[in-house]
């Protein structure tokens, strides 16, 4: 019996090797990564992730995130808000501590505005039941500026509730807190999106009862004496979304209601 030389072995083994496809180089480079990673940023993109919400970006701030998260709402708020808010409303009356009351009620108060806003910009999806998911009564559907004011006055609603709750001790919480601050811009824009007419045009300033996606709200208006040498006004418009162009400065004074200027 002959065995093969040396040279005959490694000939045979380099006649059986054969280089790897470049996809399966591919694979194994990309099999590297890992789905959680940490990157530098620069400082203005650090901070507007931080201080992303419904009224400056449109998107929901991180605690309010955290909450749809906790909760499992996430993805049922982006197909059917107006079910997920439901849920959290129920998940709010239901909250064991005043932490949980507080982080749900802020993000009551942000992702009502921000489905305010969304209605503003189109239809939402139809709520379509799924299992684990409530649906709001068919009879809770009104027209879209109704809409509108209805979930712009429960911001207003659920931003107070957290601003000023029933008991001090209930909403003790940091001054840092930057949640605060948007609390107070939430009622704000809340209260003129929600006092707003139907075109969107003029403020409503009146007595009457409004209608929430959770149930009513009764508002009595005390008019002041709206005189100006000899005439009476009795038209405004919200100043929030006015832009100011030839002058220089503009002031503003901090305060907490929906600001309006007389129509001349």
């Amino acid at each position: 019996m002959t065995t093969p030389s040396h040279r005959q072995q490694k000939s045979s083994q380099a006649a059986g090797w054969r280089p790897w496809p470049p996809i399966l180089g591919v694979l194994l480079l990309t099999s590297c990564a890992t789905p959680v990673g940490v990157q530098r940023v620069d400082t203005q993109d650090a901070y507007r992730v931080l201080t992303a919400n419904a009224v400056a970006t449109g998107t929901a701030s991180e605690y309010t995130a955290q909450v749809l998260s906790r909760l499992n709402l996430g993805e049922q708020f982006e197909h059917d808000p107006a079910a997920a808010l439901v849920a959290l409303h129920g998940h709010a009356l239901t909250a064991l501590n005043n932490d949980q009351v507080n982080n749900r009620l802020f993000a009551l108060a942000e992702l009502s505005f921000l489905h305010a806003e969304q209605q503003k910009q189109g239809s939402p999806p139809h709520c379509q039941p799924r299992k684990g998911w409530a649906c709001p009564p068919e009879d809770a559907t009104p027209h879209a500026a109704e809409q509108v004011r209805s979930y712009a006055l429960a911001a207003a609603v659920y931003a107070y509730a957290f601003l000023f709750p029933e008991t001090p001790e209930d909403g003790v919480r940091s001054p840092a807190d930057p949640r605060l601050r948007l609390a107070y811009d939430l009622y704000n824009r809340g209260l003129t999106e929600g006092l707003t007419s139907s075109a969107g045009e003029e403020a409503v300033l009146g007595s009457g009862r409004y209608r929430l996606p959770f149930g009513e709200i009764t508002i009595n208006f005390v008019a002041p004496d709206f005189m100006w040498a000899g005439h009476r006004f009795d038209r405004f418009v919200p100043t929030v979304n006015l832009a100011v162009r030839g002058l220089r400065n503009r002031y503003r004074r901090a305060g907490i209601g929906a600001t309006a200027v007389k129509i001349i």
